[in-house]
Order: C-alpha cells, then structure tokens, then sequence
C-alpha cells in the first residue's frame, strides 16, 4: 500500500523506496530519508531513534544539533510541533462522575490550585483509608478540571490492572499501538514520549506500592499526575503536595442523607439519621450504602435500619449494596497486613469504636508500649 501511493507526496523518490523493500540496499543512503520516512510513517521520537539506530545514524538530538541548514533543522523539528497529533479528541478515561456527590470543599480547592500549577516535578497524592472516597473526590475533579487539560484525562486502576496493560492502554488513548514492544522500559519510553509537551492530567488509582507507577510517571512539564493510594509511605512519591482525607464531618454525613434521601426525611428523622452517622464512623461509603439501602430498598424503617446496624456481629453484613461492601473494603487493607499487625488490629475491637490509649492498645494485644 505504501509503495503504491504517489512518492512524490512523500518526498521520497521511488527507487529509492523499492530498493529498501527488496532488500537491495541494506542501509539508507542518508540520514534524511530515514527521517522521511519516519515523517510519513507517524513514527514517535523513540521509534524514530530505533529506526536511525537500525540504519547506523546517530539519534534525533544529535542530529539536530549536528543540522547544517535550515530545511534540516525544520525536518527534525517535526517531532516537537506536535506533529504527531490527531484531530482525535482528546482522550477522557475518568470514571463517571457520583451524582449524589456532596462536601469536600477545601480538598477540591487545594487540589484544583496545585494541579493548576505550570509545571509538576512530583505527583499530587490523595491518601485515605478504604471507603473514605478517595476515588470519587479524583473523578469529580477531573470533570471538574477537564478543560484545563486540553490534552486529555488519563485513568486507571492500579489494584486490577497491571502497569505494561495501562502503558497499552495510554498509548492507544493517542493513537500509538505498543504491542509490539513487549517490555516495560520500551512501553514506559514511548509514553513519555507521547506525554512530554502535553497538558494532560494522569489519574493513577489505588496505587499500593511505588514499583507500580515509576514506569507511568511522565517527564516533568506540563503534565500532572494525580494519585489516590491507602498508604502514607510511597517512596518514589516524596512529595508534599499530599492530602490526608478523613472521613465525613456530622455536617457533611446529613448532606449526603439529604441529597439521596430528601430534606423532608431529614427533618423528620434527623436525630436516628444522626445515631446511624455515628455507627458507621461516617465513612462516606457506609453512609451512602445506607443511604441507597433506605431510598430503593422497599419495607426499611430507618429506626429498624438503625437497630440492625446496632447488632455487633451485622454491622458489616447490612453494610452492602449489590457489589459495593464495605467488609470486601477494608478486607483488602486487611490483607496486606502482616500477621503480627493483623492480630494487633484484631485486638483493638475489644474498644468497639471508642477512644483509646496507647497503653490501652498495648494491655489488650499483650504487648508492650515499646515494641
């Protein structure tokens, strides 16, 4: 097909393209007509340099420093321009934004004026315990926000999905197939590549450990990164721009009662709506199960939701709604636990909620306050 189309159009002479496809000539004559056909051929940076390689000349940035006239500085300047880019529209992989979404006023503004920043030498960090909201609060700052990223909203999963299937998936979102390039490096190359000069926002959720980020992270420019994480101590991260997310304020737990269940009902049931708040540490994901669980869920009385939830050994169990679970949560937490601190954590419920000393915590696991 490419032999077929007029090689005037390509600024390639014909010859010259069947003598490479038959074999004839084992290496290009000079270095521009591989950069030709790199040009042609929509080839990145990284591609380009292999291409070059391939052909025994030196990589892009030596060339362009070696250029000895215009018409070759220009040649090469084609993959700074943007050239590579599409009338695609940029990509937007975020999740769909919770309509029942209420509160976080401060973390939103903090987040908006950080990311609204020129330039990110490390990423933004959201960190908070299972079902705090961490990954809600990401997605309705990234509608929130899309416009100021022109270049597109990356997301993904970092607990269900592996790092060389997200570089795939980046890739693909600007017209880049990488399958071919079977290793992280070369994948993790070719995305920093597409990302260098692009103002776009990278949402990287439910990271557990800094070896699965390091190949996303992009260069540092205008790109951003956003990352939601129930660890406090990601190494490679090091960064100060980071945001502790606890859980809701009284205030906050009744506004979301309100969006999803009426203001009526909470005029009218407010002190019970309150006791449930409270039974469930105000964990915006316990409250807007219940929330849901009393709105769609025929035959609930909000009383007799309560005294369920006041059962010790079902608080967990009336805490789900098809597949949302709080117990599923915080089991994955749990599971990342060493035995030792398992046992600990196991211990604690003798307090049942309440406040504790340290001693406290140290008499009922058996240990001492040193170890």
């Amino acid at each position: 097909l490419f032999l077929n189309e007029d090689p005037v159009h390509f600024c390639l002479n014909y010859n010259t393209l069947t003598s490479w496809s038959s074999g004839i000539v084992k290496k290009p004559r000079v270095w521009q007509d591989v950069v030709k056909l790199a040009k042609v051929l929509h080839l990145g940076k990284y591609e380009l340099n292999e291409l070059l390689a391939k052909a025994g000349y030196p990589a892009l940035d030596q060339l362009e420093a070696q250029a000895q006239s215009e018409a070759e500085a220009q040649m090469l300047a084609f993959w700074h321009k943007g050239a590579l880019s599409s009338d695609k529209p940029a990509p937007f992989q975020t999740i769909p934004d919770l309509p029942t979404f209420v509160g976080r006023e401060m973390a939103l503004r903090t987040l908006e004026e950080w990311l609204l920043a020129n330039a990110h030498v490390k990423p933004i960090v959201l960190e908070g315990t299972a079902g705090v909201g961490k990954t809600v609060l990401a997605a309705r700052l990234a509608y929130h926000m899309r416009t100021s990223f022109p270049d597109g909203v990356l997301w993904a999963r970092l607990d269900t999905t592996t790092p060389m299937t997200i570089l795939l998936q980046f890739a693909e979102a600007y017209g880049r197939d990488v399958t071919n390039y079977e290793d992280l490096e070369s994948r993790s190359a070719i995305l920093r590549e597409l990302l260098a000069h692009k103002r776009a926002l990278l949402v990287l959720d439910n990271v557990q450990n800094s070896r699965q980020i390091e190949p996303l992270l992009p260069p540092t420019g205008p790109c951003s990164v956003l990352i939601t994480s129930r660890h406090r101590n990601l190494a490679l991260v090091g960064s100060n721009q980071h945001i502790h997310l606890d859980a809701f304020t009284k205030t906050e737990s009744m506004a979301l009662f309100a969006r999803i269940l009426g203001e009526e009902s909470i005029d009218n049931e407010s002190a019970i709506l309150a006791t449930i708040a409270d039974t469930v540490g105000h964990l915006p994901l316990a409250l807007d199960i219940v929330a849901c669980r009393l709105a769609y869920e025929p035959g609930w009385k909000t009383a007799d939701f309560l005294t369920q939830l006041q059962r010790k050994t079902r608080l967990l169990d009336n805490l789900t709604q098809e597949q949302r679970c709080v117990r599923l949560s915080f089991t994955v937490s749990y599971d990342q636990l060493t035995s030792e601190q398992q046992r600990f954590f196991a211990a604690l419920g003798a307090f049942g909620g309440e406040d504790f000393s340290v001693e406290a915590a140290a008499a009922v696991a058996n240990m001492s306050v040193t170890t």
